[in-house]
């Protein structure tokens, strides 16, 4: 059965996913090193764009933070999504409609899709 989410100090290493329960989506850490959300059948919708960087693994801490730590442990990428006070229950979310999101006790506090938006601006 695959995971649909991780939580707090949960991490994706390269060749994990989670995916939407619909089956319709799923957010993969690739061996580029990029986390990229897919559409069955219809190729990448979202990345970090971190291919080629090292990247090992994409983990949400409790401070809200999502974030891609390469081998020697540095950041190469991280969703600049902090929270006060810190939380246990982050949890990254693969949804239905192919965001993906990081909410803090239920409230969103970054998505994919509102990334993508940012950066049209």
């Amino acid at each position: 059965m695959s995971r649909t989410s991780i939580s707090t100090n949960q991490e994706l290493r390269c060749g994990e996913f989670i995916e939407s329960l619909n089956g319709e989506y799923y957010a993969i850490m690739q061996h580029d090193s990029n986390m990229v959300v897919y559409k069955r059948d219809h190729g990448p919708v979202w990345a970090t764009g971190t291919n080629q960087c090292s990247g090992t693994r994409l983990v949400v801490q409790s401070d809200g933070d999502l974030v891609l730590f390469n081998s020697e442990k540095s950041v190469v990428w991280h969703s600049c999504s902090h929270v006060e006070p810190l939380s246990s229950t982050m949890r990254l979310t693969m949804c239905n409609n192919g965001e993906l999101c990081l909410d803090n006790d239920g409230d969103t506090i970054w998505s994919s899709r509102a990334n993508v938006e940012e950066k049209k601006k």
